[in-house]
């Protein structure tokens, strides 16, 4: 007659720990359903939603401002365009 444990009917398992710690042999002299159980799981799915907006990242030497400040003026003047600054 094989081992039971007295969690096997009841409370939960930590699947990982059964899965990388334990021989599946001796899980299953113990009673531990693990293909039955592992069917039971329900897998969770996310929808992923596409960008919203494009990121560009432009890095340039302070001297070379002034020949691309006019560019970066109509940017500004673009609706719904977000322009963030910063410097190292």
């Amino acid at each position: 007659m094989p081992r039971r444990a007295d969690n096997v009917g009841f409370g939960e398992h930590d699947w990982d720990i059964l899965a990388n710690d334990w021989d599946s042999e001796e899980l299953e002299d113990w009673g531990v359903d693990i293909i039955n159980e592992q069917k039971d799981i329900k897998k969770e799915t996310q929808e992923i939603n596409r960008y919203e907006k494009a990121h560009i990242l432009i890095s340039f030497n302070p001297s070379d401002f002034l020949k691309i400040k006019d560019i970066i003026d109509k940017l500004y003047e673009i609706d719904n365009i977000e322009i963030e600054q910063s410097a190292n």
